[in-house]
C-alpha cells in the first residue's frame, strides 16, 4: 500500500487553521447597543408629540397601535416630521371598542418626531420602537 503525503503538510494545516469563517467575524465585531420602547398616549383633539427620536440614536418604529376605548367611532390623524411634516394616517376612522394596528417598519432620525391628533376623547395610542445608538458614542 502507497500513502499520500502531502509535501508540506505542516504549511497546508497552518493555511487551513489560520483561516477563520465568516460566521466567527460577525461575533467579534461590536454591536450598537438597541433599547427597546414602548410609548403610550391618549390622543386629545389637538396636535401633540407623542415621540421624539432621543438625540445620538436612530428608531425603527415597528408598530403603531390605535385604540378607541368609547362606544363611538373616532378619527385619528398621525404623521412624522423631519424637516417636513409627512402624513401616516389622516382623519382615519377607528370604529367603536376596537383598535387598529399599523406594522410597516418607519426609520427616523435623532430629533424625528410623530404627533397625532383625534376628534375627541378615548383614543389610546401605543408605538413600540427600536432605539439604535448612532455610531461613534
Amino acid at each position: 500500500m502507497k500513502r499520500c503525503v502531502s509535501p508540506e503538510p505542516k504549511a497546508h494545516l497552518l493555511r487551513l487553521l489560520s483561516v477563520k469563517p465568516q460566521r466567527q467575524l460577525r461575533k467579534n465585531r461590536m454591536q450598537k447597543p438597541i433599547k427597546n420602547r414602548t410609548v403610550g398616549f391618549t390622543l386629545t383633539t389637538g396636535n401633540q408629540t407623542v415621540y421624539t427620536v432621543p438625540a445620538f440614536f436612530q428608531s425603527k418604529v415597528a408598530s403603531i397601535l390605535f385604540v378607541n376605548t368609547t362606544g363611538s367611532a373616532v378619527t385619528v390623524s398621525l404623521d412624522w416630521y423631519d424637516t417636513a411634516y409627512h402624513t401616516l394616517a389622516e382623519t382615519m376612522s377607528i370604529p367603536a371598542n376596537s383598535y387598529v394596528q399599523l406594522t410597516d417598519a418607519l426609520f427616523l432620525s435623532a430629533g424625528n418626531l410623530i404627533r397625532g391628533l383625534a376628534s375627541g376623547s378615548g383614543l389610546e395610542l401605543t408605538i413600540r420602537v427600536e432605539e439604535i445608538a448612532k455610531e461613534g458614542i
